[in-house]
Formats: C-alpha cells, structure tokens, sequence
C-alpha cells in the first residue's frame, strides 16, 4: 500500500512502491557520506525555521530546481490522484474476505511491480539512473526487514480506518530520529520536539478514539489495526536505518539498492506463501476483486514514475510538500468516504497530527488545511450534508463486519427491526460460489440503505461466547457446522434483530414494505441504538416474521417452516425456544437429522410450542427463568426476576407470512427443474424459474434455490 512521503530527504528514493518508506538519500556511489549532523536530523525531520532556511547549504547543497513546466504540473497531479486511489484501492481488496489473511501473497505481488518499475526507469530510453548489482546475499538482512515492514503495513491497512493509518505512518520521521539517535547518537534539534510532541500526541490521540465501539460505520480501527501500525512502523523505522548503511556499505543509492531488493524479497515471500497462507482459488474470487488489484498495480507503477520525475525535475523538497498534501488529502476523504463516525476528540487528534507534520514555513497549506479541518467541525459547517450517498461505492448495503456489530452497544427499542442484513458463510476465509455471490449482490441492492454482515464460524462462536457463555458447551458439542449454522441465526435475531437469509436466497424487491403492511417499523440500526434505560413502550408488539414454504397448511414436516428466512426486532423471546430446544434434546427427534435438531423440523415443533402453550407473553417469563437456571445473573432482555416481561414491549407475537412471499418456490412440492440449484442440477435455470412461478404477481419478495450445500 502506498502511503504519504514523509521522509523529506527523498532524492534517491524516488517513490519506493507501496507500502515501503522513502529512506534518506545516499550521495553518489563514487563518495564517502559524512556521518549524520545536527543538520542531517534537522532536514530528515523537516523542522526549519524561516531562518534556516536562508542560511546556504542547509538544505541541499544544490538550489531547489525551479518548478513551472507543465510537464511537471501533469506528474504531480498523476503522483497525487495515483496516491490516493491506490490507498482506497488497497484498503477495500485487503478488507475483502479473500485477500484479507493473502498479505504475503499481496506483498510480493507489489514487490514485483516494484522491480519492474524500476528496471524500466534504469534502461537507457528513461535513464533515470545506472542499474549497479550486487549479491543477494549481501542484503539479507534488508530485505527480511523491507519484508516484514511491508506485511505489517498491509495488515495496518485491513484491520484499521484509513485515517488512522495515514497518521500512524506520520510516526515514522520521529521514530527513525529515535532509532538513529540511540543507535548513532545523531542529535535532534530543539525545534523538532514540540513539533514531535504535536504529532505523537495527536497519532495516540486518534488511535484511542478511533478504535472505540461505533454505531455508524464499520471502518473502525481495531486493536489489532493498532498494534499492526505501530509494528510497521518501527519496523520501517528500522529499515530506513539499515538502508542508509547499506548506502555506504554498498555504495549504492537507494534506486539500485531496491532494485536488487525487489525481486529477491518477491521470491522469498513467493517461498513461504505456501506455508503461511492460503490463496483463494482463482475461479472464486469476483472479477471486480481482480480488478480492482490490476489496478492497485497500474497505481503503484504511477506512484513510482510520478514520484521519480518529480525528484529529478524538482528536488527533495518540492517532493516532500507533496506528500505532506497527500497526506491532508487521504485523511480529508478517509472522512469523507467512511460511514465510520469521527469523534470530536478524533478530529482534535488529526489537526494536532498534522499541525506537526506542517511545523515548517514551507508546509504552511498543510498546516492551513488542518485548521480548516478542525474549524469544519468544531463549527458544524454543513460543507457536506448528514446523509450522503459517498461517491466511488456501488449502490449496496454497507458491509459491516461481525466484530463490529459485535462491539455495538445493544438496542433497547423492542418494537423496531434494525436495518441489518445477516448471513453466514463457513468456513471462515473460504470462497461463495459465483451463484451465492450473485444472490447475496441482489440482497444489498434490493435492500441498498441496510447493513449488511456476513457471520462465519469464527464470528458465530465469539457471538456465543459473549453473550451467550450458558450455551457454549451445548454449542461446541453440536456434531456439525451446519448446525451450529442453524441454531447461531436465531441468537441473531434475539440479540440483534434484523433480517436474516440463507445465501441461496435471491431477494426480488425491498422488503420494507413487507414489514410496514403488518404494522411493523424498521430503522437503521444506528438510530435505534441506546444505552441509557429500556424504553417504557407499552402500545407496542414485538413481531417476529417466518416465512411458509410447503403447499399443505399447518406447521408440521420440515419443509412447512424453513428457518431459511426470518426477521424480528431485537429481545423477541421466541427466538430462545430452539436454543433452549438443542440444549433439552441433544439428539433432536431421535434421528440425527440437521433438520429434526436444528433446521426447519424444529423450528416448526418450537412454533407449535409457542402458540399453544404460552399465552399473554407468557413465553418470556418461560425462556428467562429457564435460562436463570443455567446462568443466574442472565439478563439479556430478561426483566427482574418474577417480572421478566416487563422489557419495553407490551406482548409478542410471531408472524407467519405466505409461501407466495418467501419461499414461492418449494423444494418438497414443486419438481420443476429450473429452480432447484442443489447437486450440480444441470436444468437450473433462475430466469426460467422466475418465469414459471410468477414472482410478480403476489408479489413474491424473496425466492431460494435451495443449494442444499451442506
């Protein structure tokens, strides 16, 4: 992933390739460098007074190359575009299930366009420099630290918002003066530590506030997005080190010093891909994915030419203040961009971060840009609207990850379904099919201003383990996947609520609708949300919603109620019978079927049981008291003990919708061909199907092809 320049002496440098830092410049090959001075840690750190910079041979020993062709102009707009859209590109291919554990594999990937980059920049019809080799044993050392800085960039980038990435890697100016203060007591100057202080500060700033529970977006950084950037930057830290001894070691300047680095660390990555990953089969991933990672690639090659055109036609420090744009513009539209609410205390960490970085009179538009920042919040500037449709995103449900929602506080409005699409795919980092693909698209088209969570084996079991530690054990023992699957959908719904569909399921309209003709009201998530005390609304019913699949009335045979599709506000007690069900009889009817157990077969027993035996709410007093048996201090949407209904809503009740709405399409009664996806079925045919059932007519909201792929 490429990331702002923020080492100022990058006249050798010349646009290390994602994810790799700018090292100080080396001189020519043919002299001995001097050992650092004052002035060395002075230009490294980019902290000059006005006066400084007037004395000579502060800054270069060579005038800054005047700037004003329109060559020029055109590089540095292709350097900043191509910046910037390669760290959005590379954030949503490396937060994508497939490529999200592949940071070996994407690594060397770049490493390769690296190399290739800079063999074309040192032929002779570019020119940029004299191509000098040296054996790959002689950079060992650099090249397994280049390697693991680049690794643990790349996981930064996954676990944590762009915003906080762009400002962790701001630590490394001061994070190399450190190395190379303890390591070669190179001295810092007096004026860089308040400078320093401003952007540490605001950098610890940010990573607090940043990783903290939202309720409005999921592009939270995580802890393991902290301690990844933080890793990756001492490591890059260290490596700039070592680069700058390798200078004079080598006597080589950084350009063909990585181009002997590039390959090698391509192919020691390319060894140990096999042992340390596994790479998603190609057929599998989505065609926008390779895509948009072709891309990431013509980006970084951009980067590269740009950068190198810019530091020979302007020097380091027109460089520099580039990168230090670059870095205003990638937190500017990482907030733009993220559905992840930024905090008052966020935004003060930001300017005080880049306030530091644009200590320097040359750096004044960065430091005005930060200012503005703060000041459009402070003084809620409506320079954008509330509610936005942010452009470059498809017109889909907002993807938000299992562990964030998991770290939401819970709703406490027992009435209203949150708009929150929930799925499950096992195992964990395997591939959908490009059908399930196709259908889960339609699902968040269809239902666009929804969130949409895909739960996995993984996620399902910390669900549990949260919330649910009296069911743990019951839940390890289940004999199979599919029915942990199964049983986990309904804690979805009583802990969440929302909609939940299997991934066969092709929704064919909105379904809001479907919820507002039976009294029902639905709102996002994050408006429900509400830790203060449960809401005393006693006029209002819970409604959950089932769906009918099989052509003969009544509840009985697993193919009457599939638990394929279900919706519901959160707290709904009916959701607890099946848990309860699994727990009371380990061995379901006696057969060992999934469906008997845990799938549809019992779902149809527990809505027998729920409309039958309880009356008047009478099911929450049952379940909580069951549950207290196991775990006395359970509360979850349980009142005190001898009043467990009094949680907010007035009564329950399950609602059970048409076949013709949910499942127009029955796998037990209905034979004909084109509809049924399971076992290879070569008639499959979903528009003919659609076609043959009239989905329109009812209209049917939703239809499953019943893979059966478990």
């Amino acid at each position: 992933m490429v990331v702002a320049e923020t080492n100022p002496k990058d006249d050798e440098c010349k646009g290390l390739l994602t994810s790799i830092s700018c090292t100080p410049a080396s001189p020519p090959p043919s002299s001995s460098p001097p050992p650092p001075s004052s002035d060395d840690v002075k230009l490294e750190l980019g902290y000059y007074s006005y006066e400084d910079e007037k004395r000579p041979g502060v800054l270069s020993e060579e005038p800054e190359k005047q700037i004003g062709s329109i060559g020029l102009l055109v590089w540095m707009t292709i350097n900043i575009v191509a910046t910037v859209a390669i760290v959005f590109t590379n954030k949503s291919i490396l937060s994508n299930a497939s490529f999200r554990n592949s940071q070996v594999s994407f690594a060397a990937y770049h490493f390769t366009i690296t190399g290739l980059t800079l063999w074309l920049a040192s032929r002779p019809f570019c020119g940029w420099f004299e191509p000098k080799h040296v054996s790959p044993y002689r950079i060992l050392h650099l090249v397994a630290a280049m390697c693991i800085q680049v690794i643990f960039q790349n996981l930064a980038l996954a676990y944590s918002s762009v915003i906080f990435h762009q400002l962790a890697r701001l630590l490394l100016t001061p994070a190399t003066a450190l190395l190379n203060f303890v390591l070669f007591q190179s001295s810092i100057p007096r004026s860089a530590f308040l400078p320093l202080v401003l952007l540490c500060t605001g950098v610890g700033i940010v990573s607090y506030f940043d990783s903290l529970p939202s309720a409005k977006g999921n592009d939270t950084t995580t802890p393991e997005g902290i301690f990844f950037a933080l890793s990756g930057v001492c490591a890059s830290a260290l490596y700039t080190v070592l680069v700058g001894r390798y200078h004079k070691k080598l006597e080589m300047s950084s350009m063909q010093l990585l181009l002997n680095q590039a390959p090698v660390s391509a192919a020691v990555l390319l060894c140990v891909v096999p042992w340390m990953e596994t790479f998603p089969e190609v057929a599998t991933v989505p065609g926008s994915l390779w895509t948009s990672i072709l891309a990431s690639g013509i980006f970084a090659c951009l980067v590269n030419l740009s950068q190198f055109y810019i530091i020979d036609a302007a020097g380091p420090v027109t460089s520099t203040v580039i990168g230090q744009l670059k870095t205003c513009i990638i937190v500017g539209l990482g907030w733009v961009l993220s559905d992840h609410e930024i905090l008052r205390q966020s935004v003060a960490g930001i300017s005080m971060a880049l306030t530091g970085m644009s200590f320097r009179r040359r750096f004044q538009l960065s430091f005005a840009l930060a200012i503005v920042l703060l000041l459009s919040y402070l003084f809620h500037l409506d320079v954008l609207p509330t509610d936005y449709e942010a452009p470059f995103k498809d017109h889909y449900a907002r993807t938000l990850s299992a562990r964030d929602l998991l770290a939401r506080p819970l709703s406490q409005d027992l009435t209203t379904i949150p708009k929150i699409i929930h799925q499950t795919w096992f195992p964990a980092g395997s591939n959908m099919s490009d059908d399930a693909q196709t259908w889960v698209r339609t699902m968040r088209s269809q239902n666009a201003d929804w969130e949409y969570v895909l739960w996995d084996d993984e996620t399902n079991r910390m669900l549990v383990e949260q919330y649910f530690p009296w069911f743990l054990t019951d839940y390890n023992r289940l004999p199979k996947e599919i029915h942990r699957a199964d049983v986990v959908r309904n804690l979805y719904m009583y802990l969440f609520g929302g909609m939940y569909a299997d991934v066969d399921t092709e929704a064919l309209r909105p379904v809001e609708p479907l919820f507002t003709s039976h009294s029902t009201t639905l709102a996002k998530h994050s408006q429900i949300l509400s830790s203060g005390p449960r809401k005393n609304d006693h006029e209002c019913t819970q409604r959950g919603f089932v769906g009918h699949m099989a052509h003969k009335e009544g509840l009985d045979g697993p193919a009457a109620v599939p638990n394929g599709w279900m919706a519901s506000p959160p707290g709904h007690p009916f959701w607890l019978l099946p848990v309860i069900h699994v727990i009371e009889n380990p061995n379901g009817n006696g057969d060992g079927s999934v469906e008997s157990l845990t799938g549809p077969g019992a779902l149809g027993t527990m809505l027998h049981k729920y409309y039958e035996d309880f009356k008047d709410s009478s099911v929450r007093t049952h379940v909580c008291r069951t549950v207290r048996r196991w775990s006395p201090a359970w509360d979850l949407y349980c009142g005190p003990e001898g009043s467990e209904d009094e949680v907010g809503a007035k009564a329950d009740k399950m609602v059970v919708l048409p076949r013709q709405q949910i499942y127009p399409y029955s796998w037990a009664d209905d034979k004909h061909p084109a509809c049924l996806a399971a076992w290879g079925n070569p008639d499959f045919n979903p528009d003919e199907c659609k076609r043959w059932i009239d989905v329109d007519e009812w209209p049917s909201y939703f239809i499953t092809y019943c893979t059966h792929s478990w």
